[in-house]
């Protein structure tokens, strides 16, 4: 039950935290949780008080049920559990020196901190620990004089130089053959060190390994005046990358999952962050050590990103955990240095490394498992409404597209228009945005840099055409040649644009047993509003004929009125489709002109039924003679007549509607197409 708490706490909370703003974020989060911590477990709520910061805690947390409402257990949880899981390196040989470096300045309380850590929960027997002091003002170098720690050295500058200059520095004094880089601001737990150097041990082309980083107990973090949920967390487990357009962000791994839920084991990675990476003292040398170009950041991304260059792995120890105290003062603090040297840091990484990241992020995310990134490649798709009982086309056809789109890996969201506009709201693991209707404002979209923005111009082509936000996109699609090439002059010149039919989900349109409930001769399947139609104008129906209709009617006097059968769910369409002899197609005035063919046409063949249809611009193009057109009234019915008469020809076209399908318009077909027009777009 607590364990449902927590998740459900963390879901809001980070959903609060994308969509509202700070103040009012904590406001409701704060009467949130209270009223949820009053309804399920009131006698053990800490008192918490909203601050502009997040919570502040004003009771304390002392039982264990009151940790476990604001924290994965305890420090003292768990401690015993990796007393259990770690055993100790054994035998003659397996304990190669390793260097612990630590920088520091005016980190004296955090020293305070770390280094009884480092004695009480080390049990690598063969280490030193070595302080690289940066012309600190506070006690920090009389309290590493004073402590008692084995091989520990002190290291002092007279000035305050970069991450990357002080740890090159002690790189070079440290004796060990392995050098492990830990911020002052971390607390090790037991057998941390142990776990690295198995890690590197284990694999011999391995370069580096970092550690699980966890965040510290809720209510320490309180006093710092943060709010991190929920405490003893995964803050890192490793760093993958997302694209921002003209920038590939490096980002942790893992957030606030559970320690004590993962698996102890060892995992390749992209790079491994520098609060705690422990690396072969040869290989750092080799490769040139930290980049001192860099200044507090993407030193510990690029070191690992030449290491993998190079023809070496990198490595995160599921066994190794330190905890990292980001408190509020020091991130503070971090943000201000960040901000002053931030350019300079995008600069050096973007030149050295967007290129090649470029292309194998993508590459990764449209051809094989994601490395670079943390997800596989995520396309939202924009519907009317998102409900199977709707009458908006574009549902289904986003629906079979996506299901085709996850059958190959891909994961797919569908954003809805109504009723709340929530397809402006897009989630931040989105790769791609494909638009299907015209009226989406694509400048509405704000604040999603290297979001790739695409549209799927399926019908209403004139509209389209007077969108001005049609020169936004990045990527635009049409669903037949002639809307194509209309389109084409459009766009914005570094636009990629093509060719996206309609196409058929083909597990559920196929062919099966009539159903007694929807036999007839001849059937029309869509809804029918007040846009003139060419099967209303054209077909004159028999009386010996069993005519029957579905889907929408809106006239109020129309002259299928007699044979409207209703609306009927979708998964029904192809009973129906199997259990007629003709099926009857009418493309909309908006689209034949254009060549856009109806799903429905697609759906109809794909059940082996045989269609006769209103002339459509490149039908004959994509389906030859397996669907039959007809040019007026006259036509129309002899066709009819004909092929109500002559069942095997009748089958024939239907079976041969059928394999056109199957040989080129599933969506399966259509995943493969539009991943095509992804790779050109980013040049692969």
């Amino acid at each position: 039950m607590i364990e449902r708490w927590h998740f459900i706490r963390q879901r809001i909370a980070l959903y609060l935290e994308r969509h509202l703003s700070p103040s009012l974020f904590t406001r409701i989060a704060c009467v949130y949780c209270r009223v949820k911590g009053l309804t399920a477990s009131w006698r053990f709520l800490p008192k918490l008080t909203a601050t502009k910061h997040g919570f502040q805690q004003t009771g304390p947390a002392s039982t264990p049920q009151e940790r476990l409402l604001f924290n994965y257990g305890a420090w003292e949880d768990i401690v015993p559990f990796l007393r259990r899981h770690i055993q100790p390196l054994s035998g003659k040989g397996d304990y190669p020196p390793a260097s612990i470096i630590i920088l520091n300045r005016n980190g004296e309380h955090h020293l305070r901190r770390l280094l009884p850590s480092i004695r009480t929960y080390t049990i690598y027997p063969n280490y030193e620990t070595i302080v690289i002091d940066n012309d600190s003002s506070d006690g920090s170098c009389a309290f590493v004089r004073s402590f008692s720690l084995k091989g520990l050295r002190l290291i002092r500058l007279d000035d305050n130089v970069s991450f990357s200059s002080s740890n090159n520095v002690a790189a070079k004094q440290a004796r060990g053959d392995f050098l492990v880089f830990l911020n002052n601001d971390t607390e090790v737990s037991y057998g941390w060190l142990s776990e690295l150097i198995r890690a590197l041990q284990s694999h011999p082309g391995a370069a580096c390994a970092g550690a699980t980083l966890l965040y510290p107990e809720i209510s320490e973090v309180d006093k710092g005046g943060d709010w991190i949920l929920p405490g003893f967390s995964v803050q890192h487990m490793g760093i993958a990358f997302r694209f921002e357009g003209d920038f590939f962000r490096p980002y942790h791994k893992g957030r606030f999952r559970h320690p004590l839920s993962l698996e102890p084991s060892t995992s390749i990675q992209p790079a491994v962050t520098g609060a705690c990476m422990a690396w072969k003292a040869q290989v750092f040398r080799d490769i040139g050590g930290f980049d001192e170009g860099y200044r507090f950041g993407y030193e510990d991304v690029d070191l690992c990103l030449r290491a993998a260059e190079a023809g070496h792995t990198v490595l995160l120890s599921g066994g190794s955990f330190v905890i990292h105290h980001e408190l509020g003062t020091q991130k503070a603090i971090y943000r201000t240095v960040k901000s002053s040297n931030s350019l300079n840091n995008r600069r050096i990484f973007g030149s050295r490394w967007y290129p090649s990241l470029k292309h194998a992020y993508w590459s990764e995310k449209l051809f094989s498992r994601p490395f670079l990134a943390e997800h596989p490649l995520t396309i939202a798709i924009t519907v009317t409404e998102y409900h199977p009982a709707t009458t908006c086309g574009d549902y289904f056809t986003a629906t079979g597209l996506g299901s085709a789109l996850e059958r190959q890996g891909y994961r797919v969201v569908y954003l809805a228009q109504r009723p709340f506009l929530e397809w402006y709201r897009i989630p931040q693991e989105v790769d791609v945005l494909l638009v299907l209707m015209d009226d989406y404002e694509l400048p509405k979209v704000q604040g999603r840099p290297g979001l790739v923005t695409c549209a799927w111009v399926r019908n209403w082509v004139d509209r389209w055409m007077g969108r001005p936000w049609l020169r936004d996109y990045d990527i635009v699609l049409a669903s037949s040649r002639k809307s194509h090439e209309a389109i084409s002059g459009l766009v914005s010149p570094n636009a990629t644009t093509g060719i996206l039919r309609i196409g058929v989900d083909t597990d559920l349109f196929k062919p099966m047993q009539p159903e007694p409930c929807y036999t007839s001769d001849l059937c029309f399947v869509g809804n029918i509003f007040h846009v003139p139609r060419d099967i209303t104008r054209t077909l004159r129906i028999d009386p010996s004929w069993r005519f029957r209709f579905w889907g929408r009617l809106e006239a109020l006097s129309h002259p299928f009125s007699p044979y409207h059968e209703g609306r009927v769910p979708y998964e029904e369409v192809p009973k129906i489709y199997n259990s007629t002899k003709i099926v009857l197609e009418d493309c909309m005035p908006m689209c034949s002109p254009w060549g856009c063919i109806n799903s429905r046409t697609f759906e109809a063949a794909a059940c082996g039924a045989c269609i006769i249809s209103n002339p459509v611009l490149e039908l004959e193009e994509l389906f030859q003679d397996s669907v039959i057109t007809y040019r007026d009234e006259r036509g129309l019915s002899r066709l009819i007549r004909y092929y109500l008469s002559h069942d095997e020809e009748r089958r024939k076209l239907g079976s041969k509607a059928r394999g056109k399908i199957l040989e080129a318009h599933t969506y399966n077909h259509r995943v493969q197409e539009l991943k095509e027009h992804l790779a050109r777009h980013f040049e692969l």
